[in-house]
């Protein structure tokens, strides 16, 4: 029942009896109907009782009357619920048909687009990849993305099929024909356009085609794009008098089982989208539909002879998309795992022979709730040799049937997985050449002093053992020799604790007991320091590690070279003197005088950009210089150092993170362990810890996966094209280097200056809030610091405008969306001919969906483009267009639009700030939705619209947003831009400015408070 959430149409909550008056209008099913009396009265079963009862008087002649009777017999039983939903499924002895055909509403193309369907579609194979697709996107938690994916789905069904009505079809298409030549055709347009998520506005007098602003707009505006209208195109030629015409292509794709389906589902209400539809509505459908897709035809109509499509519908939908691959037949005979020479194995484990499909294929989706399907599925998956060990005999079979069913793995059902290493296990385990043993790495007596067989040694392994069996048989492979008895012994004992280490034990072929004897005595060392001294350490440690790994990598190291350093580092480290033999171990294995020149150049080899690169992250973090750290070294500066080698090999000098946080490095947690931590772990692998509060983000774990980590981090934008000219003696200003759009300076801007610049963005109105458009540059005034300053650049309000459009794109943006992009689209269009405008969108990450451009259009389509997904990485995006600003001339604004607190961040609300008051671009900010919720998240956007010159805006309902960005629009046409060059500085705090205009009592000055001195 949790599948079903009950909202009216435009989104809000809904109590029953609302969802009732509006069943007929919107379509609910009555099966969803019930779901949602369940829902409401949740455990109250008298008030679900009475509620029903109520139905039955209204609706006595109902088609599923008879469903709503059992349910009412059964109320708090376990079985009410599979009745009333079985109900209207009964068909009894439906087996499937010879293939048919279904429609597929809008062209498999379209279609496969939004539901997101793998691979390219075809006649084939179009319903199973999207039945495949559907239950992929809906999680079995049943959350609100599942109710936005159905809901889309849903839209753009009932449009396509009332868009093929009002079109007129030619062969295997339908041509939509939009015009307002006649009041006929007007009103046939105004119907389409709405369909489409689009109106017409005024609906008298001349047209304008507008974006639908309503909720269920939103659903309704991804159709154009994936029919292939373009939008723009359509809105022009129709705002001219000209028509507009699309096409909706009409195919048909082969249905599995063909009629059984319809015959199922004979007594639900016709959709518009028809079997589509239905697969899309209820994901148990989609997923049985998915899952008899997986199989031969004859596997198939043998499972629904035995069990019946309701019943697999109903009961063992989940079963069945997960594992139904497995399932085959061949000359009669049901084709299982470990093959014929298995048969008596299965028919004991199943308690059915494989002999007899349909009851075989029954007691592997009823046994243990489908727990026997599972790892049937994982053996199944295995090869041959692996098949026929775990089958070779009743006992074993049994013994890891058992092992597998009551793991974590299968703890919360065979329908909701979690990844673990088993399936792993029977797929890699590894055995020798005969396939009738297990290949112990190191040899049995490495493992056990059992002389119990293969199967049952396993089984007396404690966990830790048996899961260490296939990585270090992967390892031996890797590394191209048998592991000896010691070193196998160690890794068996330790796998818990150094299962993160494995990819450096691969790259060092070289490691052998020794070194891993040397390793155990670090950790047993190790584990007695203190928290702070433990981090130390193993900075040192995973630093050292990882510098001897990239050098075996890059060939500066051979195998012995690199099994020696890594035994000196083990052992060394655990010397009081630590730091001294840290830096110790470093020198030996760079080699060269300039230890700091070494790293780079002997032991990594870097050259051409990834060297820049390094030295540009060692800037950056403030990486401390080796051949600084002498005599006794400072262990907290030995380990930044150390780490600050691997950050400058491993991290992009444009990530947003590196590049805004200069304290990254020295905040990195190597030791991940927490008090609560009865046996904490020394060898985490690498992980990003974001946060937006201070102290802000950092990494945790060691290095063996950290530029895998940081290959995902937020990128900072891209390199300025362009950087404000220096002067050249003699010649004034030099030339910029290739600016991206040509700059055309107004008559009334002058530049006198050398040096830095502070820009200065004001806006003036008088009493009565009306904009003073006309003031000369000689009328302004600049205190800094309480001291005047000279203006040495102007620009009035007929230079051009740079505008960044900051659009939240989140999960939570679904309703408001539409009112947004109709906001927006609006306010592109209001800009001057000459303005530039960039649309970026965030959700989890910063979206750079149009760069800056002269064409309004495009930036329209970009608009037109954003969806709603993900959660919120507000200080992310703002930090991120305040960077790419940088670099571009003459006046610049920025519009944020957000309707919740940030989530997603990796910089802090701080660093955003700051860097939005350093940029001094004035910043307009509009909070709706659960934003207004949170007063210390607006005091924040307040903050930063008033230090930049801008304005905050809250607002309650989203009709509210076109209001705001009419206003911001207005601004964006007035206003001035004032430069004055500051005087030196000794430090970097903040300093308070202020713009007058000395002649005018009665005019209202706003812009950027001050600056932060570079």
């Amino acid at each position: 029942a949790g599948q079903y959430q009950l909202k009216d149409f435009n989104g809000a909550e809904a109590s029953v009896g609302e969802v009732m008056r509006l069943d007929r209008k919107h379509q609910f099913t009555r099966t969803e109907y019930l779901m949602g009396l369940i829902l409401e009265a949740k455990e109250n079963h008298a008030a679900a009782g009475e509620h029903m009862r109520k139905y039955l008087e209204l609706e006595p002649k109902a088609a599923d009357a008879e469903a709503v009777r059992l349910w009412i017999e059964n109320l708090g039983k376990p079985q009410a619920t599979e009745l009333a939903l079985s109900a209207p499924l009964d068909t009894t002895g439906l087996g499937l048909g010879p293939d048919g055909e279904a429609w597929v509403p809008g062209g498999m193309k379209a279609l496969a687009n939004l539901a997101h369907s793998a691979g390219v579609p075809s006649y084939r194979n179009f319903f199973l990849d999207y039945c495949r697709a559907i239950a992929g996107e809906i999680s079995f938690s049943e959350s609100k993305s599942y109710v936005n994916y159905t809901e889309l789905l849903q839209a753009y069904m009932a449009s396509i099929a009332e868009l093929s009505r009002l079109g007129e079809r030619r062969g295997d298409s339908t041509i939509v024909t939009l015009s307002l030549a006649t009041d006929e055709q007007r009103k046939n347009a105004e119907r389409i356009l709405d369909l489409l998520g689009w109106r017409i506005a005024p609906k008298d007098g001349p047209a304008s085609i507008e974006l639908g602003d309503r909720a269920v707009d939103g659903f309704r505006q991804p159709i154009p794009a994936l029919l292939g209208i373009d939008e723009i195109d359509m809105q022009e030629a129709l705002e001219a008098g000209k028509s507009y015409q699309f096409e909706i292509p009409s195919e048909e794709a082969r249905l599995i089982g063909g009629d059984a389906w319809s015959e199922m589902l004979k007594r639900f209400p016709a959709f518009p989208g028809g079997l589509a539809e239905m697969f899309a509505r209820d994901s148990r459908l989609a997923r049985t539909y998915a899952g008899l897709g997986a199989m031969g035809a004859d596997t198939a109509a043998a499972l629904v002879s035995s069990v019946g499509l309701p019943a697999l519908v109903t009961r063992y939908s989940d079963v069945l998309a997960f594992y139904s691959q497995a399932f085959a037949i061949s000359k009669g005979e049901v084709l299982t795992p470990g093959g014929t020479g298995a048969e008596a194995v299965w028919k004991k484990v199943a308690g059915a022979s494989p002999k007899d499909p349909p009851a075989f294929f029954r007691a592997l989706l009823e046994k243990d709730h489908g727990k026997l399907a599972a790892f049937y599925y994982a053996l199944w998956r295995a090869d041959t040799a692996h098949q026929r060990f775990f089958t070779s005999t009743v006992p074993l079979a049994e013994h890891f049937y058992a092992w597998y069913r009551d793991s974590y793995e299968l703890q919360d059902g065979p329908g909701r997985q979690r990844e673990t290493w088993r399936p792993g296990f029977f797929q890699k385990l590894p055995l020798d050449l005969t396939g009738n043993h297990v290949r112990f790495p190191g040899g049995l007596r490495a493992w056990t002093t059992s002389a119990a067989p293969d199967g049952d040694v396993l089984l007396l392994l404690d966990p830790n053992s048996m899961e260490a069996l296939v990585p270090m048989a992967q390892l031996e492979d890797v590394r191209k020799a048998p592991l000896d008895e010691g070193s196998a012994r160690l890794l068996a004992q330790h796998y818990a604790g150094w299962r993160s280490l494995f990819p450096y034990f691969e790259k060092l072929p070289g490691l052998g007991r020794e070194e891993f004897e040397a390793l155990a005595g670090f950790v047993d060392a190790v584990h007695g320091y203190p928290s702070a001294k433990k981090n130390i350490v193993l900075g040192e440690w995973h630093s050292l590690v990882e510098l001897i790994a990239r050098g075996t990598t890059a060939g500066s190291l051979d195998a012995r070279q690199s099994a020696r350093a890594f035994r000196s580092v083990c052992d060394g480290l655990r010397a009081p003197d630590h730091s001294a033999k840290a830096l110790e171990a470093l020198r030996e294995i760079a080699g060269g005088e300039d230890v700091d020149e070494a790293v780079p150049s002997n032991l990594l080899r870097l050259t051409g950009e990834r060297r820049t690169a390094f030295d540009r992250i060692k800037e950056l973090q403030g990486v401390p210089r080796i051949s600084a750290l002498s005599g006794s070294p400072d262990s907290a500066k030995t380990a930044a150092a150390l780490s600050g080698f691997v950050y400058a090999a491993s991290l992009h000098p444009e990530g947003l993170l590196v590049n805004e946080d200069p304290h990254l490095l020295g905040k990195h947690q190597f030791f991940a362990g927490t008090p609560n931590d009865k046996f904490p772990a020394l060898f985490a692998s690498s992980a990003l810890k974001p946060s937006s509060n201070s102290p802000g983000s950092y990494f945790s774990g060691g290095f063996t996966n950290f530029e895998e980590v940081v290959s995902k981090l937020a990128h900072g934008g891209k390199i300025r094209e362009w950087t404000a000219p220096a002067p050249v003696p003699g010649k004034g200003l030099a030339e910029p280097s290739g600016p991206t759009e040509a700059v055309t300076l107004p008559a009334d801007v002058v530049f006198r200056a050398s040096g830095r610049l502070v820009e200065v963005y004001a806006t003036i109105t008088d009493h009565r809030g009306r904009y003073a458009d006309d003031l000369a540059r000689d009328q302004f005034g600049i205190l800094d610091g309480g001291s005047p300053r000279q203006i040495v650049a102007f620009e009035s309000r007929s230079s051009k405008v740079s505008c960044a459009l900051l659009l939240d794109t989140t999960g939570s943006m679904q309703a408001a969306l539409p009112v947004l992009k109709n906001a927006a689209l609006k306010l592109i269009g209001q800009l001057g001919l000459s303005d530039s405008v960039a649309v970026y969108g965030f959700s989890d990450a910063v979206s750079e969906l149009q760069p800056f451009t002269t064409d309004k259009n495009a930036a329209k389509r970009a608009v037109l483009r954003t969806r709603a997904s993900g959660n919120t990485a507000l200080y992310d995006a703002l930090t991120r267009v305040n960077r790419d600003l940088a670099g571009r001339n003459g006046k610049k604004v920025i519009v944020v639009f957000t309707d919740g607190d940030d989530n997603s961040s990796t910089v802090t609300s701080d660093t955003a700030i700051q860097r939005a008051k350093s940029a001094g671009v004035p910043v307009y900010t509009i909070a709706q939705g659960a934003a207004v919720r949170s007063p210390a998240f607006l005091k924040q956007l307040a903050d930063i619209s008033r230090a930049t010159g801008g304005v905050s805006f809250v607002i309650r309902e989203p009709k509210e947003i076109r209001g705001v960005f009419e206003h911001v629009s207005e601004d964006l046409m007035h206003g001035y831009l004032l430069e004055f060059q500051p005087p030196p500085a000794h430090d970097h705090d903040w300093r308070r400015i202020a713009v007058t205009v000395p002649g005018s009592k009665n005019l209202k000055v706003r812009a950027r408070e001050g600056y932060y001195p570079d």
